[in-house]
């Protein structure tokens, strides 16, 4: 029996475990990769949710928005971030419907709201007029 381990088992060894090695940071680096893309998507919903949920019939509808210029930003860091991205909105009257008795109308407007064709969000609105 020999006690010492041969030069090719040595060999083959370090192969192994630099494969494994190899292996295990391409694995880190597609999730942080898979990460930094979720946050990135998750920080346009928020910035898409700061104007669907302040809905105004009249202005900035059918137009590009720069999140910068319609918002008043107190943190600069914020505002750096903000510059340069691009909200573009538009609204499509889907349907309208109208009853008799009692005269009521109902119109079905949807909003597409998207950025860079990253991310790109449908809300749907139904408008009633008497």
């Amino acid at each position: 029996m020999k006690k010492a381990l041969s030069l090719i088992e040595v060999l083959i060894s370090i192969i192994i475990i630099t494969i494994v090695i190899g292996s295990l940071i391409k694995i880190e680096q597609n999730n942080l990769f898979i990460i930094e893309k979720s946050d990135v998507n998750k920080l346009n919903q928020a910035y898409i949710s700061l104007y669907s949920l302040n809905y105004q019939v009249s202005d900035n509808r059918n137009k590009n928005l720069i999140i910068d210029e319609n918002l008043t930003l107190n943190n600069e860091e914020l505002k750096k971030q903000t510059k340069a991205t691009n909200i573009t909105i538009k609204n499509k009257t889907l349907d309208t419907k109208e009853l008799e008795h009692p005269p009521i109308s109902f119109t079905t407007i949807e909003s597409t709201y998207s950025i860079k064709n990253s991310i790109k969000k449908k809300f749907y609105t139904i408008k009633i007029n008497k």
